[in-house]
């Protein structure tokens, strides 16, 4: 008898051959979206003239600039405008990890195997903070929603919550594994959510520091947790599995469409829909409410590892050694327009 991963291998090859789309778990994997992209590539900077694999982007706010880190201990700084690299900033020491820029886009935090994250001020990006220097790699970062904390995880069951202004640590929480990859803040600040290898997902009230949640998601290693506009949280892992949970009823979580890779990031553009990002080299695009497959953005030719989102733009950056962003090939002047190209008739709202 078939095994489920015979089957799927048998469909995607009778797929290719017959020139047919592809399928899995009723979804169409392969429908193209039009949407058009530019192409970063990033640049050598070490003695091994070898492009880096991206690992992190950040879209920094009300700019045009675009924060790029990798396996060559550089944080890069694109600008979009001039369509150069304005800055290749080398206090990090080891593989960066992460990458976020502040809300107000006056702030950048970067971290990575060194073990240590850094601050920095966008208007000249010199002379970073250091926040300190952890026991072991950090993996994620994130600010809260207004720019005052800043939160790191990675390979210790330590989450911790920094206050931005002091660089002060103002919170020490116990996640369940010692090997998280994934950390949010809720819309409004209130909440924080962690998970990583074992897929089990904490949340935690802020102000107290108190567990107020806690759920197995996943079946493997979690990569990515956002929370959306409701407060439920959504995340992603290498099971190959997106779902959406709330919290204070966990056993009941909205799941999509089974993937045919491991996930490694997650990202809303709009109420009801996200972006994927994982090991086929390709971003979906999906509608949660009814698991409906929207389309496949390709392009990259390694895994896409990272994601990040604004009003206009997706983001992402992949093994390849590429950064693309990708914009709408019509409708940018207006949301109705967008609406249109992820579904005709659909009425969801942006965030």
């Amino acid at each position: 008898m078939f095994q489920r991963r015979e089957f799927l291998a048998a469909v995607a090859a009778a797929g290719t051959l017959a020139g047919v789309p592809k399928f899995v778990g009723g979804a169409e994997i392969d429908r193209p979206l039009n949407w058009r992209s530019m192409t970063i590539q990033t640049t050598a900077k070490t003695r091994g003239n070898r492009a880096p694999v991206v690992t992190g982007v950040s879209l920094r706010p009300e700019s045009s600039e675009i924060a790029i880190v990798g396996d060559d201990h550089y944080v890069s700084i694109y600008d979009q405008q001039t369509h150069r690299f304005v800055q290749h900033l080398g206090e990090h020491r080891d593989w960066v990890r992460a990458t976020r820029y502040s809300p107000n886009g006056q702030q950048l935090v970067t971290a990575g195997n060194d073990r240590r994250i850094m601050l920095w001020s966008t208007d000249t990006y010199a002379d970073p903070i250091s926040l300190g220097t952890h026991p072991e790699a950090v993996i994620e970062v994130a600010f809260s929603s207004d720019g005052t904390k800043i939160a790191t995880v990675g390979f210790e069951e330590t989450l911790r919550i920094y206050e931005t202004e002091s660089t002060r640590l103002i919170q020490k929480l116990s996640c369940a594994c010692q090997d998280n990859h994934a950390v949010a803040f809720s819309a409004d600040g209130s909440q924080i959510a962690a998970g990583g290898r074992c897929g089990t997902i904490r949340v935690w009230d802020v102000a107290s520091g108190q567990l107020t949640s806690e759920f197995t998601a996943h079946r493997k290693r979690i990569r990515s947790i956002e929370f959306d506009s409701q407060g439920r949280v959504l995340s992603c892992g290498e099971d190959q599995m997106v779902r959406l949970t709330d919290s204070t009823a966990p056993r009941e979580p909205v799941s999509l469409t089974r993937q045919s890779a491991k996930l490694f990031d997650v990202k809303l553009i709009a109420d009801d829909v996200v972006a994927t990002a994982g090991a086929d080299n390709k971003i979906h695009i999906w509608r949660i409410s009814d698991s409906y497959h929207v389309g496949a953005l390709k392009g990259h030719t390694g895994t896409v590892s990272c994601l990040d989102v604004n009003s206009s733009q997706l983001v992402s950056g992949s093994y390849d050694t590429q950064v693309r962003v990708w914009t709408l090939q019509e409708g940018l002047n207006g949301q109705a327009d967008r609406h249109t190209q992820l579904n005709p008739g659909w009425n969801g709202k942006l965030k």
